[in-house]
């Protein structure tokens, strides 16, 4: 049996992972699910894995640790962002917030935000 991991950076992924896996209903496949934060945590950690499923940095960081396991970058999504800000907007209401992220996040950020005005 093959193993795939996935990295996850909230746990509402989780259930979708969970779903996508059980429709496909292929035996020979295991998950597992690990919920991370961030590329230091992750990448001391040790892995029995066919492959791995990571997003950003963190899928970055382990293909440089991992060279002899694929791992597949998992965009962010513009509703991650989405999810991030409307979070910070809640939490911190008369803050200015800020988006850091790579370039390529960045510039597909600017152009849902230039759609939603």
């Amino acid at each position: 049996m093959s193993k795939i991991t996935f990295i996850i950076p909230y746990p509402s992924i989780a259930q979708l992972i969970e779903n996508t896996i059980q429709e496909q209903q292929d035996g020979e496949w295991e998950y597992e699910t690990i919920m991370n934060i961030g590329v230091h945590p992750i990448i001391h950690r040790q892995f029995q894995s066919d492959a791995i499923i990571a997003r950003g940095v963190t899928a970055v960081a382990l293909r440089r640790k991992l060279p002899d396991i694929p791992v597949i970058d998992l965009p962010v999504s513009g509703y991650d962002i989405l999810r991030a800000i409307k979070e910070c907007l809640e939490r911190f209401a008369d803050t200015r917030i800020g988006v850091v992220g790579s370039h390529d996040m960045i510039v597909l950020w600017g152009l849902n935000w230039r759609l939603l005005k």
